[in-house]
């Protein structure tokens, strides 16, 4: 029998060797890995495996702040997410939550399901004993918790995001735990925009505006020959512009310039700062409909207007 065509994307935080195969296979997603916050967009589910550094203490390591940054983006963005391990601990710290240290007993415990929890299709799905991880968060502000093991938060849900604070074998991954969190999925509230980087439509609607607005302002009568003393040509300058965008809008850092020393010795007036916002202002009206949108861009734009101006 043939498989029908994806039902979405399934975004796995780090290495997608983090899953068993067949467990991706059976939730009937694309699969792809996600390394940085700005991987999330277009993903459906974030998985957090059992891999990774611990995060009790992230002062020093860049991966544990790369993974924290992730996490954080996506329960920002009320995207479904399901975390094991060091996952769920990656939740737990990103919603502030305190961690422990757990008594590690040979082999596996049973759990105690709360109310709430025999009634969730996720903790039904899971298995009934577990050996928890090392470290396991408490449970967050505005958490539910679903399932105890020797006392301490096992299984919680926040939001969109559900927390597994132990280990789980291959087998554990099932079908019918794919089922579940596939319908998990299908019962949430619509992703919101997680950055105002991808609430303007992402890295080509920026570039797209960049484009159209420096075109513009080469033709201004008033701003023209101003850049174009600076800048006779556009090209390799158009590339910085992308990145200051993307870096202003909460994407990737990818700026590393000072705009206000780029603008320097360029004998702004008032006038010209009126003129590049109005500018700006009717580009922005021709790329975005959204509002919020729009002001995403024009906020900043102004601020920086305000400062180069003084």
């Amino acid at each position: 029998m043939q498989a029908g065509p994806p039902l979405g994307t399934v975004g796995v935080a780090g290495e997608l060797t983090g899953f068993p195969a067949r467990f991706l296979t059976a939730l009937a997603y694309t699969a792809l890995e996600v390394r940085s916050a700005g991987d999330l967009r277009g993903v459906d589910l974030l998985l957090l495996p059992d891999l990774g550094p611990a995060l009790s203490d992230v002062r020093g390591d860049p991966r544990a702040v790369t993974r924290l940054t992730l996490t954080r983006r996506a329960l920002e963005a009320g995207l479904p997410a399901f975390g094991v391990g060091r996952g769920a601990q990656a939740l737990g710290r990103a919603l502030g939550a305190a961690q422990h240290s757990a008594p590690q007993h040979a082999g596996r415990t049973g759990l105690q399901r709360t109310p709430a929890g025999l009634l969730d299709p996720v903790a039904a799905a899971l298995p009934g004993c577990a050996q928890p991880s090392p470290e396991v968060s408490a449970l967050p502000q505005g958490g539910e918790l679903l399932a105890t093991c020797g006392g301490l938060p096992l299984l919680w849900r926040a939001g969109s995001a559900y927390a597994w604070a132990g280990h789980l074998e291959t087998g554990d991954f099932t079908p019918g735990l794919a089922a579940a969190l596939r319908l998990h999925v299908h019962g949430s509230p619509a992703r919101r925009p997680g950055t105002p980087l991808e609430r303007v439509g992402g890295p080509d609607v920026v570039r797209a505006v960049v484009n159209d607005f420096y075109t513009r302002v080469d033709r201004d009568a008033l701003l023209g020959p101003v850049f174009r003393s600076r800048l006779p040509r556009w090209e390799p300058h158009l590339e910085k512009l992308y990145a200051f965008w993307e870096t202003v809008l909460g994407g990737e850092p990818r700026y590393r310039g000072h705009a206000l020393r780029a603008h320097a010795g360029l004998e702004l007036t008032s006038q010209h700062f009126e003129r590049w916002l109005s500018l700006f202002e009717e580009t922005l009206r021709a790329h975005l409909d959204d509002e919020e949108a729009a002001e995403a861009f024009l906020t900043p734009a102004r601020r920086m207007a305000s400062r180069l101006g003084r």
